[in-house]
């Protein structure tokens, strides 16, 4: 039956990355979605970046990482944007080429997959966040069954894979909506969470990954490029 990797939020790390892709390469993944966010806090976006759009058969949602990129970023920076936090942001932008900023551009808002199974086909749906109408992400919000039913009432899939917020959750209400955590940031630990989706004779399965790399090489990169908000990257997103 088919299977599809799912990664949510890479975050410019490399390492994460490469032994995630591994892992799909051996499970025999034919697919592989991103739910947005490869880019910015980690030290290897352009890498990260680069790597994806090369992969046979990826796609990706638009996070709002990439969704800073979709014009021409420079100052004056968004009012919610910390100094060093713009700083990284310009850091990585200058660093794009062409090609990267036009598949950047070229991202959808969602991604929808048909998956067949022995119940039948089923309908799973990637995002990057819940959206208002207008295609504005919603602020963040407390997940449960009920606040996930409003905020996806007009989501027509069965299955719902998001990410953004950071925080692994896994919810059926009117639907099941699914977030595995942030790949790239590992917090005090040294695991890449990520998804494997395989349609089978008793309908949908989910196998929840971790995967182990070695932190240290993203932090070794953090400092060997000098990225602008690397102090606070190590303290919030990879332990302190």
């Amino acid at each position: 039956m088919r299977k599809i990797g799912i990664v949510n939020d890479v975050h410019g790390n490399l390492e994460a990355l490469q032994a995630v892709l591994y892992a799909f390469e051996t499970a025999g993944c034919e697919e592989i979605i991103g739910t947005g966010d490869i880019l910015t806090l980690g030290p290897d976006s352009i890498e990260c970046l680069r790597l994806l759009r090369s992969w046979p058969r990826f796609s990706m949602v638009s996070g709002n990482h990439e969704r800073c990129f979709f014009g021409a970023f420079g100052p004056p920076y968004p009012s919610a944007m910390a100094v060093r936090e713009a700083a990284h942001h310009q850091w990585v932008f200058d660093r794009l080429s062409e090609e990267d900023r036009a598949w950047l551009c070229a991202l959808p808002p969602r991604i929808e997959r048909r998956m067949e199974t022995g119940l039948g086909e089923q309908t799973v749906a990637f995002v990057h966040y819940p959206m208002a109408a207008d295609g504005a992400f919603l602020p963040n919000f407390e997940p449960s069954a009920e606040a996930l039913d409003t905020a996806f009432e007009r989501e027509p899939a069965a299955w719902v894979f998001y990410g953004h917020d950071h925080r692994p959750s896994d919810f059926t209400g009117r639907r099941r909506y699914i977030n595995l955590g942030p790949m790239g940031c590992p917090g005090a630990g040294s695991e890449a969470p990520a998804g494997i989706l395989t349609g089978t004779e008793d309908g949908l399965q989910l196998q929840k990954l971790q995967v182990p790399y070695d932190k240290s090489v993203p932090l070794r990169h953090l400092e060997e490029k000098q990225t602008p908000d690397r102090r606070e990257v190590r303290e919030w997103f990879y332990g302190g």
